[in-house]
């Protein structure tokens, strides 16, 4: 049976075997998929409560409902208001309404109203696509065609058809490289392919994605033995009619984040470079070119696609590890409003959070830095920390006088930077006002020991670990015992 994404299909075909519980067991863990979230702190805690104490996992804020387009200036007509940001600034580079330069938009149709507005652009002719389950369309404008719907009261908002890109970054990017520590090895090579597995607790008995089917929006899946009978089918958003191909992927993130999901492993000879889910089953739906870009518009597409066809072929879930900027609310955001409606379907959709943890400008870690569709209120949405020299000398160093001269403790204060220290330990790293870098404090390890204690962290006794040494810090109604080895450095005499 072959499917165009403009059919509904009422031959519904029967599913094989049991479904397993495979997202809920591993979503919250899988590591981004560049979706999926990896963690060592994740796992060793689930091992070893001591190790929770200090776990310090950034959380994605989900920017649902800040009004982007509120930035409009007070002097724009009132029609601007139904514009994105992007939109609104191209607006304002054109100077009249005789401007010829034609944009991609999506327009939002106020319920009932969208054939009738697909006919006001140029008969329908600009049309570039339907989005039905949105109330939606993508069209080719003018300024003057813009400025009619825009002052047409059945339009309920226009966006911007952004540009999609794969959320992946160049292993030469230095801000990449910052982020992610890797200054210590100049080695590309995974240590040990096998840890992801292993930190999510998978083995070859757990759950192995049996009966389950996602469908992966990306720039396509190159076949190879790792995906040898899994592939139900594949459909090229990126060709005119969305036609059913042999599979393809000309940029390879595809291929990559398909590996992360369900790869078997076969061509690295075993379990190094399995996926989270070896059994489970694809449906590819490719809207990425060979230059890792698409189109907002293709995206919407291929979720309506998966949305109508998720009897017809089993999809659990669709996974988008891709993304554009924000530039309006998650309310009017057609690409958001995609992402709901397969979720009111039924469909889990899972979301990379994006490449935009760090500012490219000054170097700093910014929070919340998340694309489209990342901030659905209905998306799964996901991002990757790194665990690699979470509490490092350089953080110490570049850290500690800041906060020691804060001019929040105007007679300056101490600093403890701690982590998790495999197997039952706490990593501190220690900061003294007026003295800098300290090997071993006494006081700093129960202080770290004594707050980690008081929050439920980890319990008592603590095994503190310190440059200079390790202390043993017991914790018991209120009062703290601090042991560990003694050592004379110094001797001698004064005159008083």
């Amino acid at each position: 049976m072959t499917l165009s994404p403009d059919t509904r299909v009422s031959d519904i075909s029967q599913r094989r075997g049991s479904r397993s519980a495979l997202l809920h067991q591993s979503f919250d863990a899988l590591t981004r998929m560049e979706t999926l979230l990896m963690s060592s702190f994740r796992s060793i805690a689930v091992r070893r409560p001591v190790t929770a104490c200090i776990a310090a996992l950034a959380a994605v804020g989900v920017l649902g409902g800040a009004p982007l387009a509120a930035s409009q200036d007070d002097a724009c007509p009132t029609d601007h208001k139904k514009v994105d940001r992007k939109l609104h600034e191209n607006l304002h580079r054109m100077r009249t309404t005789t401007d010829r330069t034609r944009q991609r938009v999506i327009i939002r149709a106020k319920a009932g109203t969208r054939a009738a507005l697909k006919a006001l652009g140029r008969g329908g002719r600009g049309v570039r696509a339907d989005h039905q389950f949105i109330d939606a369309f993508t069209i080719d404008l003018d300024a003057a065609g813009l400025a009619r719907y825009m002052a047409d009261p059945r339009v309920e908002s226009i966006s911007f058809d952004a540009d999609m890109h794969g959320d992946q970054s160049s292993l030469d990017d230095p801000i990449t490289v910052l982020a992610q520590r890797t200054s210590k090895t100049t080695s590309t090579t995974t240590p040990n392919p096998g840890a992801l597995r292993g930190m999510l607790g998978l083995t070859s008995s757990t759950y192995a994605g049996t009966g389950v089917t996602v469908a992966l929006i990306d720039s396509g899946l190159e076949m190879s033995a790792d995906f040898t009978g899994r592939i139900k089918a594949f459909y090229d958003f990126t060709q005119s009619g969305a036609p059913a191909v042999a599979p393809s992927d000309g940029y390879g993130h595809g291929t990559h984040i398909a590996g992360l999901i369900g790869a078997a492993g076969r061509l690295s000879g075993g379990t190094a470079y399995m996926g989270v889910a070896p059994n489970v089953k694809f449906v590819v739906l490719k809207v990425l070119d060979s230059q890792g870009t698409g189109s907002a518009s293709n995206v919407i597409r291929a979720i309506e696609f998966a949305t109508a066809n998720k009897a017809a072929f089993g999809i659990d879930i669709i996974n988008l590890s891709l993304g554009h900027a924000i530039y309006e609310p998650a309310a009017s955001d057609p690409l958001v409003q995609a992402v709901q409606a397969a979720s009111r379907a039924g469909i889990v959709v899972v979301v990379s959070a994006g490449n935009y943890g760090t500012n490219t400008t000054t170097g700093e870690v910014g929070y919340a830095g998340i694309t489209s569709p990342g901030n659905a209120p209905s998306a799964i949405t996901v991002g990757a920390v790194s665990a690699q020299d979470t509490v490092s000398r350089d953080d110490l160093l570049r850290l500690g006088p800041a906060i020691e001269t804060h001019p929040r403790f105007p007679r300056r204060t101490n600093v403890q930077l701690a982590a998790p220290a495999p197997p039952d330990g706490i990593s501190v790293l220690v900061w003294e006002r007026g003295a800098g870098e300290t090997a071993a404090s006494g006081s700093s390890a129960v202080a770290v020991a004594a707050a980690a204690v008081e929050r439920g962290w980890c319990s008592s006794p603590v095994r503190v670990v310190m440059p200079g040494g390790e202390l043993l810090v017991t914790i018991t109604d209120g009062h703290a015992t601090l042991e560990g080895p003694a050592e004379r450095i110094c001797a001698g005499s004064t005159d008083l």
